[in-house]
């Protein structure tokens, strides 16, 4: 008996991979178009991933004049806390559908922060206990 697999659930650990290197500063915009999957784009919470994704490559600071990556600025971005919030939603166990509606319940914020991420999935959490 074969299980259709929801298109998610079968790249998710692969969407989590171009998460982590976007975080790294270790992704480019060439790698990334070339290596996402096609079918991906029937999934709406893949296409915001892959939004945000390719967002982080095209803005990863640099250092003015050295031209190498400026870490300090990245990790105090809100793209950054994006990406954030991607990454630790992929590491969950909720179905796609849960998992939008928390995406977009944390996004609604003006002005996302690292911080404001953990402490609104920990709230949540905890309401659904």
């Amino acid at each position: 008996m074969v299980i259709n697999m929801p298109v998610f659930d079968k790249w998710r650990a692969q969407i989590a991979v171009f998460c982590d290197k976007a975080i790294q500063g270790k992704l480019t915009l060439n790698e990334l178009y070339q290596q996402w999957p096609n079918e991906l784009q029937k999934s709406k919470l893949a296409s915001g991933i892959y939004e945000d994704i390719e967002e982080g490559v095209q803005h990863f600071p640099g250092k003015l004049f050295s031209g190498k990556p400026d870490y300090e600025t990245w990790k105090s971005s809100e793209m950054y806390a994006k990406l954030y919030l991607d990454k630790k939603l992929l590491a969950s166990d909720g179905s796609e559908d849960e998992l939008v509606k928390v995406r977009e319940a944390i996004r609604q914020s003006n002005l996302l922060t690292v911080e404001m991420v953990d402490a609104k999935l920990d709230a949540l959490k905890r309401k659904e206990k």
